[in-house]
């Protein structure tokens, strides 16, 4: 076990080798908690102000969190690395992690074997203060028959930390104004947010923004929905506060419960937070919750508005996230069957997605940062579900009775990131493979192509050329491996040229018959753990600068 003392506080961080068989979701040591632990100390109050884990088991980004947490530290803080059970085999193939351990000053954390105990102490831009760890090497590496590696014998450290000769609520030399003053002694109290107490920053804020010449959604809200996650909602607001044409007075935070450290960075940035209250326990239902409450008092702060913009606050937006909704909002006025526009495509993977100016429509609701009229949220407000209906707010909000066959909009390149790692319904391993290679644009002033080709008709006129012209794709065509793509094997696909139009081909009797769909979505990289991103059947992306038209047979509405 690892014992910690900071002034007096006490916190215990227990080792426990079990055997892998018997780690279930209710462990207290779950997979996900076993490996290499970092605490954020306060440099002065001794306070532990942030916390990560790196697990070995979860082989894909095992170290984001911890790095993440490294590199939004503060000079001067205290930094404290330690195991929990086993490393995992992950841990020797990171070398990011190795990386980052060493350029704080770590001299044996590549000696060390996955069941050695391990600690370091030391002073972010500055000194290592101890390091030690416990070898192991009688115990094996890998496990066999079902059990997990035995750790080594404990490991006990005792480090004593210099305090900083500061005077309280004074750690920046930043001039002395009232929004430094405020912004000094928030970053005393609090840390994980990089910038925003970065001493050499001295004129972050308020974070600057340059006009949008034609805004055409000056009057729309921005609503973000939040939780107690504040280092997130810093992260998005560095990029919406930054955004071409962004009006400040228009974000509003919706809070699910009272969070003083929330409030507090609203009020540093100047932003509007409303804390919401919720009876229920159950993360499902608080999460509804806090959008329902969100979607019927934000016309009580903008009452003549008549849309609305919502974001989670795990989302980074793109640089001209505001100019792409003041281009395609009017196309909610003009079409009706269209019910949202969003900023997020579920297919725009880094090798399915390459054209910013694009659009499309798809049927399925993509969530992730979306805009919706008025009446829209009212439709879906008259029927809102009960307490006693335990969907998720996302999976409900896209049943056909709610959809009522209208689409949305969609860019070709999306204008958000899912960035947390680790939420109420994701994990690191989930983020790495569904959201990690997702690309968000980086251009500032994108004009969007033929916006009103997206209207109905014209856009079925734009699909059925693009069909007139495609080139087919075979199935003989893909580059397989002797284990099945859906078992995880290889599939390639080379096509000749680029700025061709190819057309695909594959079976699906019902929108349930899912098996060879995630064959063939897993080849084409896009998303495939369950439907989504279709426009009648059809699914549209580019792939290494081709436009692919990929069909399900017989569902589609085009043949």
């Amino acid at each position: 076990m690892a014992l910690l003392w900071s002034l007096g506080c006490q916190a215990w961080w227990h080792s426990i080798a079990a055997p892998r068989k018997s780690v279930g979701p209710d462990d207290r040591f779950s997979v996900q908690e076993r490996g290499l632990h970092v605490l954020r100390v306060h440099p002065i109050t001794g306070q532990v102000q942030g916390h990560a884990v790196a697990s070995g088991w979860m082989l894909v980004s095992a170290s984001h969190a911890v790095r993440s947490l490294v590199r939004t530290a503060r000079d001067k803080d205290v930094l404290v690395f330690f195991t929990v059970g086993e490393f995992g085999p992950g841990m020797r193939i990171d070398t990011e992690l190795q990386e980052v351990l060493e350029r704080l000053g770590a001299e044996h954390f590549t000696d060390r074997m996955p069941p050695d105990m391990y600690a370091m102490v030391c002073i972010k831009g500055g000194s290592v203060i101890m390091e030690a760890y416990v070898a192991n090497r009688a115990s094996p590496t890998t496990e066999e028959d079902g059990q997990s590696p035995t750790p080594a014998s404990p490991l006990a450290i005792t480090a004593h930390v210099p305090v900083p000769q500061v005077k309280a609520d004074v750690i920046c030399p930043w001039k002395k104004t009232p929004k430094n003053l405020a912004r000094a002694k928030f970053c005393f109290n609090y840390d994980g947010y990089g910038e925003l107490c970065d001493c050499n920053k001295r004129h972050l804020l308020p974070m600057k923004h340059s006009l949008l010449k034609e805004n055409n959604i000056t009057d729309v809200p921005i609503v973000i929905i939040a939780s107690n996650r504040p280092q997130v909602l810093f992260r998005q607001m560095s990029s919406l506060l930054r955004n071409r044409g962004i009006i400040v007075s228009n974000i509003l935070v919706f809070v699910d419960g009272l969070h003083h450290e929330v409030e507090q960075l609203c009020s540093l940035l100047d932003i509007k937070c409303v804390a919401q209250t919720s009876d229920y326990d159950d993360t499902t239902l608080r999460i509804r919750e806090n959008y329902r409450q969100a979607l019927t008092n934000v016309w009580h702060h903008f009452p003549a508005a008549s849309r609305l913009i919502v974001l989670e606050e795990d989302l980074e937006v793109s640089p001209d996230f505001v100019s792409y909704f003041s281009q395609t909002s009017h196309l909610l006025d003009l079409d009706s069957s269209l019910w949202c526009i969003s900023a997020w495509n579920d297919n725009g993977f880094d090798s399915t997605s390459s054209d910013p100016a694009a659009l499309y429509r798809v049927e399925y609701f993509p969530g992730l940062g979306w805009m919706m009229t008025r009446n829209s949220v009212q439709q879906l407000l008259d029927v809102w579900p009960s307490e006693r209906e335990g969907y998720d707010w996302d999976v409900w909000v896209r049943w056909d009775s709610n959809r009522l066959d209208r689409e949305c909009i969609i860019p070709d390149v999306s204008r958000t990131y899912h960035f947390g790692i680790s939420g109420s319904h994701t994990s690191s391993a989930f983020h790495a493979l569904y959201y990690q290679d997702h690309t968000i644009n980086q251009l500032p002033d994108v004009q969007l192509r033929n916006v009103n080709g997206l209207l109905k008709d014209e856009y079925e006129k734009e699909i059925r050329q693009l069909i007139a012209e495609a080139e087919p794709i075979k199935a003989t065509d893909f580059q397989l491996g002797e284990i099945p793509p859906s078992q995880g094997g290889p599939c390639e696909l080379e096509l000749e040229g680029t700025n061709k139009t190819y057309a695909f081909f594959f079976k699906m009797k019902a929108w349930e018959d899912t098996d060879l769909y995630k064959t063939v979505a897993k080849c084409f990289t896009i998303w495939d753990l369950d439907v989504r991103g279709h426009h009648h059947g059809l699914w549209r992306f580019h792939y290494y600068e081709n436009t692919v038209l990929m069909f399900a047979v017989p569902l589609n509405m085009y043949m």
